[in-house]
């Protein structure tokens, strides 16, 4: 069930589970054209779309002491510096950074972040699962170099910290 809302001048819409992207983009696309028509202000809220593989997402999280970005994945290198770019600017233009200073001035970045993930656009694309060789190689490559993992450790290293586990 659809529920809604008004609270502050604004029609809240909570949005419910829907099986299939085609169904929720339905959905909003007539919400939207009705709020446009009556000229009022909406908030969407409740479920997200289901998962599918044509939709690119985007998440904004907050974190204790920072917002999380969360990027969908890119096709090459080029894709993704642009979209990196596009954050980066957005957050200097709200007066957001990716840094923090230490107790003694020295400058650091903010202890999280930047993971990659290796795989492909569908579970079907993934060279990981069409060939498993790969990621035993890897893994394998890994272990047997576990000094690579201190390359992205920075600053903080243990189990309380983002480095590498």
């Amino acid at each position: 069930a659809m529920c809604i809302e008004a609270r502050g001048g604004k029609i809240h819409i909570f949005l419910p589970p829907l099986p299939y992207l085609e169904s929720y983009v339905a959905l909003l696309t007539m919400i939207e054209e009705t709020a446009a028509e009556l000229e009022m202000p909406i908030i969407i809220e409740g479920y997200e779309p289901p998962r599918d593989w044509r939709m690119q997402k985007l998440l904004v999280t907050p974190d204790p002491g920072v917002i999380e970005v969360n990027i969908h994945p890119a096709d090459n290198w080029r894709d993704m510096m642009h979209t990196m770019n596009e954050l980066y600017q957005a957050a200097r233009e709200s007066r957001l950074g990716t840094e923090k200073f230490m107790l003694d001035g020295r400058h650091s970045g903010t202890g999280g972040g930047n993971h990659i993930t290796l795989g492909g656009k569908t579970p079907a694309d993934s060279p990981m699962l069409r060939r498993p060789d790969l990621l035993r190689s890897f893994v394998t490559y890994w272990q047997h170099h576990p000094s690579l993992s201190y390359l992205f450790s920075g600053a903080f290293i243990g189990p309380t910290s983002q480095a590498p586990r």
